[in-house]
């Protein structure tokens, strides 16, 4: 057989021949022959038929990585992402396509797959962290990785491509098949990538962020008006006032005032940190502290503002048209405010480029319009039951609004720095 064949000599060169190539980054298979008739060849597989054989030699195949691998290896790093190979080739192969990509194999292990089949659970559990690149990995190992990283909390993500890839490609949180990959691995993931390039996976995680993000300003914006409508009628009726706003001022606020502005978020362009690591807590929900404290911010500040001006309007003697007038169109002119305040939860009002969402202006000019018609025309004031404003109470309205909105940044400002001081 292969031992006999060749000396000692003879068999440690070309195992130092192999480790050379598998080294180099190369798939190596080994050539053997022998004559046989056809007739002798077996159907089934006879491991003792393969015994006897003449080496000819070794085939190196170098697929060599596309260019943007490295870059995306490194955005995603950047992102906080962790990225893991996990191959069924040699061990040295493994390793020098992790340095090439830029995977860490000097302070992190590399794990093949006999040592990993000898690991118990918990031995996995305890160093899964640790290892940056599996080798020689059989199918159902896949499965144990992947758990593995769940028990850790992790939000778990793989790429597969052929049948025996499909159980962790279903286990994963996210299963990406390869569009070149089986029908069984594209039946088993959740999404299919028609281009296999790593950059995509990059881009597709960025625009997700991205939707998220926006998500989150609409969210924050719907919530933070209807909390600041609550606690400003719910207010009056705890005190015994009269009611500060009607229900069709109310309703031509959310409507008519804020219909336009809940789409326009979603037209926001990404945020230059988009892609770096989730420093919240809680940022892999929808909800976030951010988005609580911001809902509760708006809704107090606002209040403060709006109520302290109809308690002294009402205990000034005003009418309460007017009062109700004034209320109304500081509450309008509010969500107006705080809306370009939300085009990013984190940046300061005066850090938003204002040119970059077009619809996001757009829409702030209809609502401002309708709010001007809402007491200019006679008959929208008779649909509303509100009266004209003279110059000076516009005035007022507008200083409470800029008061505000500065009460508003100042929170904003404070969270962003308690955040990054933890």
């Amino acid at each position: 057989d292969f031992e006999i064949a060749h000396p000692k000599q003879r068999l440690d060169a070309l195992r130092k021949n192999y480790e050379n190539l598998t080294r180099g980054g190369n798939r190596v298979l080994a050539t053997a022959y022998r004559l046989e008739t056809a007739h002798k060849i077996p159907e089934t597989d006879d491991v003792h038929f393969f015994e006897n054989l003449i080496f000819v030699g070794f085939i190196a195949f170098h697929d060599p990585l596309r260019p943007d691998v490295a870059e995306s290896m490194q955005l995603a790093r950047h992102a906080g992402l962790r990225p893991i190979m996990v191959t069924g080739d040699h061990r040295f192969t493994a390793e020098r396509v992790a340095a090439e990509v830029g995977i860490d194999v000097v302070n992190q292990h590399i794990v093949e797959g006999d040592e990993l089949e000898a690991m118990t659970p918990e031995m996995l559990a305890e160093r899964v962290e640790s290892i940056a690149v599996y080798a020689r990995v059989l199918p159902h190992q896949k499965l144990r990785i992947v758990e593995a990283w769940q028990k850790k909390g992790a939000v778990v993500a793989m790429t597969g491509d052929g049948i025996n890839d499909a159980p962790a490609l279903k286990r994963a949180d996210v299963g990406i098949a390869l569009g070149t990959g089986t029908e069984v691995a594209k039946e088993a993931s959740d999404m299919v990538l028609l281009d296999n390039s790593f950059s995509v996976l990059v881009a597709a995680i960025e625009q997700g962020r991205v939707i998220l993000d926006n998500l989150r300003k609409v969210i924050t914006f719907v919530f933070a008006t209807g909390f600041t409508e609550i606690i400003l009628v719910g207010g009056a009726l705890v005190f015994g006032f009269p009611l500060p706003v009607l229900a069709s001022q109310i309703l031509w606020t959310n409507i008519v005032g804020e219909g336009l502005l809940n789409f326009s978020f979603a037209f926001e362009p990404k945020e230059k940190d988009i892609m770096k690591p989730l420093r919240i807590k809680g940022s892999r929900h929808v909800f976030t502290r951010e988005m609580w404290f911001l809902i509760i911010l708006i809704g107090i500040a606002t209040d403060l503002v709006l109520f302290s001006v109809f308690w002294y309007l009402t205990h000034t003697g005003y009418d309460i048209t007017r009062i109700r007038s004034i209320v109304f169109a500081g509450l309008a002119l509010d969500s107006l405010f705080f809306a370009y305040s939300l085009r990013s939860l984190r940046k300061p009002l005066w850090r938003i480029l204002p040119f970059t969402n077009p619809f996001f202006l757009f829409s702030l000019a209809i609502s401002a319009g309708l709010l001007t018609c809402a007491f200019l025309f006679e008959s929208l004031r008779g649909l509303l039951s509100v009266v004209t404003l003279t110059g000076m109470e516009l005035l007022i309205i507008l200083v409470l609004g800029i008061l505000d909105i500065l009460l508003i940044e100042l929170g904003k400002w404070w969270f962003v720095q308690r955040e990054e001081t933890e």
